[in-house]
């Protein structure tokens, strides 16, 4: 289990500083981010999406990271933004190792996962709203990450958000 003092502290801030001037830094992206992995990971728990099977030592996705991002979400970010982005694109490589290949590094390279839902956020391109105002954020998470398909809520969100942070 990762904690969210430290999670924000020592790899979501200071990743998402390096993103600039790229992708300027922001309390709504932070705060964005963070909420994003609380909801996504079940509070910071798992790294690997965890399916109707239940928890399996074999597990390998459909979702990766504390994101939870999806390998066709991560392969369309690099084939249909981050190639024509060429600035934002060096900043996101910048932080991927060369080992394990595509999303799976999202399990293990924190910053790379941070990057790269940075990176798909910000292209989603509407404006963030306010960092203080919570159910705004929730609302932007469901609207640009998890889609009205998907089985989130604003209020999930909310409910994992980090307190305090």
């Amino acid at each position: 289990m990762v904690n969210p003092i430290q999670f924000d502290r020592f790899i979501l801030r200071p990743t998402l500083q390096a993103m600039a001037p790229e992708i300027q830094y922001s309390e709504a992206a932070r705060r964005l981010l963070l909420g994003t992995a609380a909801h996504e990971s079940g509070g910071f728990q798992f790294i690997d999406q965890v399916t109707a099977g239940g928890l399996q030592n074999d597990a390998d996705g459909p979702a990766y990271g504390l994101f939870q991002m999806e390998a066709a979400t991560h392969d369309d970010l690099w084939a249909n933004f981050l190639q024509f982005r060429q600035g934002i694109a060096a900043k996101v490589r910048m932080f991927r190792a060369p080992e394990p290949d595509g999303v799976r590094q999202a399990r293990s390279n924190l910053c790379y996962a941070v990057a790269t839902a940075r990176a798909q956020f910000y292209r989603a391109r509407p404006p963030l709203p306010p960092a203080d105002e919570l159910p705004a954020l929730a609302a932007y998470w469901k609207d640009h990450w998890n889609t009205a398909m998907g089985a989130g809520t604003a209020a999930q969100w909310l409910l994992h958000y980090p307190k305090g942070l």
